[in-house]
């Protein structure tokens, strides 16, 4: 029997991701905002800052992935594409049965103006309106899936055409490596459901570290 795996906010990630799950053995259920791509089969044009509900299967879910995206880069597009569309992502999927939740985050969260190493047990840095959302985003997560779910702090993120890398940064084809990694493995052996995603740094003049260590000492590798 195939596994199912539903993921809101198909674009890149998704696109990258369908390419190393085994189509004989797992179906990928995409939903995003528009179709401009043309993405078949099984594929869901859904606008969910809308309160429209999707026409989703209700059918048992292996794995739910959650890629979330502001609609403006103000904070009322933070505002629509973090929270009002997480409210409208766990309506739409509260009648269906799954195993596990796996929501990308960012690293966002432990501040972009400091100095320091920053790991999960790190203090957050809530002055921008940014991080502020985004720490709203993983406690309604939180507060929604308890121990179902998995949030993914992404450093940022670039690909190999990218001009403009971050001094913290992961590589799209890394980030969705460690996705199916916790698509493959159960939640029961983790401690807490955060998980920095940043690769190795050791740029000296870089002054804002992001430890990976919780991620490497659980037996990913990049």
């Amino acid at each position: 029997m195939k596994k199912n795996v539903l993921f809101f906010g198909y674009g890149d990630l998704g696109s990258r991701l369908s390419k190393i799950l085994n189509p004989s053995y797992i179906k990928l259920h995409a939903i995003s905002r528009n179709n401009k791509d043309n993405i078949k089969p099984n594929h869901i044009a859904w606008d969910w800052t809308s309160n429209a509900k999707p026409p989703i299967e209700k059918i048992y879910y292996d794995l739910i992935v959650i890629v979330p995206k502001p609609t403006e880069m103000n904070a009322s597009g933070y505002q629509k594409g973090f929270i009002d569309s997480s409210n409208n992502i766990f309506n739409s999927i509260k009648d269906i049965s799954f195993k596990k939740v796996i929501a990308i985050s960012s690293t966002r969260v432990y501040g972009s103006d400091v100095s320091g190493v920053f790991d999960e047990n790190s203090d957050l840095n809530l002055k921008d309106f940014r991080a502020k959302i985004i720490n709203s985003y993983e406690n309604l997560l939180i507060k929604q899936y308890n121990k179902k779910v998995i949030i993914l702090r992404l450093a940022g993120l670039y690909s190999n055409t990218s001009k403009n890398i971050a001094p913290n940064r992961i590589h799209r084809d890394s980030a969705v490596k460690i996705i199916n990694f916790f698509f493959q493995n159960d939640f029961d052996k983790f401690e807490n459901c955060f998980f920095n995603c940043c690769e190795n740094d050791d740029d000296s003049l870089n002054s804002r570290k992001i430890s990976n260590k919780k991620l490497l000492n659980i037996g990913f590798k990049f």
